[in-house]
């Protein structure tokens, strides 16, 4: 902004302003970017510290029952456990994986987490693999001595 230029400082602070927004949109679309995405169980945990409970219709607000389903699931049990009238496909989960599905207005959306990350199966009442889960029921999850996993108690 000299003496020389008229109305170059103007346009400067113009130019300088539209890269400062650019910015701005920039920075605001990469945060819901990375945060629309996480599932709500992650999301959750990823906000506590060594243990918490909680109630799964409190993480999963539309939903109105959960299935946690182990490795080794037989086909059905898991369409058991679902009920009748309910849509959508939930097999067993890979190993080293569970899943948590929650039922929405008769539709099952299978949540699939690494155990190592979020253990749901670990000390299922008499082994079992499949397991309906009462969404008011408050649930302890703990973390066991210098790890990141989530081990849900039973």
């Amino acid at each position: 902004c000299g003496e020389t230029s008229e109305g170059g400082c103007e346009q400067m602070i113009k130019k300088i302003l539209v890269v400062v927004a650019a910015i701005i949109v920039v920075v605001i679309g990469v945060a819901v970017w990375a945060f629309s995405g996480r599932d709500p169980l992650q999301q959750y945990l990823s906000q506590r510290a060594e243990k918490t409970s909680l109630t799964f219709k409190s993480v999963f607000t539309d939903a109105d029952r959960f299935v946690v389903v182990c490795p080794g699931a037989e086909q059905a049990d898991i369409t058991m456990a679902l009920g009748q009238n309910v849509t959508g496909k939930v097999a067993a989960p890979k190993d080293g994986n569970n899943i948590l599905v929650s039922v929405a207005q008769g539709k099952a959306e299978p949540h699939e987490y690494q155990r190592q990350r979020i253990d749901l199966c670990e000390n299922l009442p008499g082994g079992a693999k499949v397991l309906i889960i009462e969404g008011e029921q408050t649930y302890n999850f703990v973390q066991p001595a210098n790890s990141s996993q989530w081990v849900m108690q039973h």
